[in-house]
C-alpha cells in the first residue's frame, strides 16, 4: 500500500496544479474547433460561452460527450483522474465507462488489481450492450477470473459478443 501512496499523491498534486486549471483551456480549444466546424450546433455554442467551472460541471454531469476525454486521460497515464471521471458516468449506466472501469480493475492501473470488481463492471457493461464487455465476461467465466468457472455462461457471452461482431469472439 505504501508503494501506491506516492504516485497517488503525485497525481493528485499534478491534477490540482496542472490539469484542473487547464481543463477549461484544453477543453475550450476542442469545443472552439468543434463549434467552428459545426456552427449549426447550438448546444456547443452554449457550452463554449460558459465559464471554466461550468464546463467542468457539464463534463461531470454528462451534458458534453466525455468518454473521449476520459480515454485521453487514460492514454496520458492519468489513471486516477480518468477513473474519477468514468465512475459517475458508469453509475449512470454508460456501458463504455463500465467497460473502462472493468479494464482498469482487471489491469490494476492506478488502483489495486481486483478481478471481482473487474468482473462486476464488465458484467454491467455487457448487460448494457457493450461487445467488449461481453467478451471479457466470457473470458472471466471461462478462466474463473473474479467468478467461478462456468463454460455454459462463457459460451453464452461469447455468443453475445460474436453477435455484435467482436472478432475474437467469432473464433471461440
Amino acid at each position: 500500500m505504501q508503494l501506491l501512496t506516492a504516485p497517488l499523491q503525485r497525481e493528485k498534486r499534478f491534477y490540482r496544479m496542472t490539469v484542473k486549471p487547464l481543463i477549461s483551456s484544453l477543453f475550450g480549444v476542442c469545443l472552439l474547433t468543434t463549434v467552428q466546424a459545426n456552427a449549426s450546433e447550438p448546444r456547443l455554442k452554449t457550452v463554449l460561452s460558459q465559464s471554466a467551472f461550468e464546463v467542468e460541471a457539464k463534463v461531470r454531469d454528462n451534458d458534453v460527450p466525455e468518454i473521449d476525454f476520459i480515454y485521453g486521460l487514460f492514454q496520458r497515464g492519468y489513471y486516477l483522474t480518468a477513473i474519477s471521471f468514468a465512475t459517475p458516468l458508469a453509475e449512470k449506466g454508460d456501458a463504455t465507462a463500465q467497460t473502462f472501469l472493468g479494464e482498469m480493475n482487471r489491469l490494476g492501473l492506478g488502483i489495486e488489481q481486483n478481478m471481482e470488481l473487474a468482473f462486476s463492471w464488465y458484467k454491467l457493461g455487457a448487460d448494457y450492450g457493450n461487445r467488449e464487455a461481453a467478451f471479457q465476461v466470457a473470458i472471466h467465466y471461462l478462466e474463473g477470473l473474479g467468478t467461478e468457472k462456468n463454460k455454459e455462461k462463457a459460451a453464452e457471452y461469447f455468443g453475445i459478443a460474436a453477435d455484435k461482431d467482436h472478432v475474437l469472439a467469432l473464433y471461440n
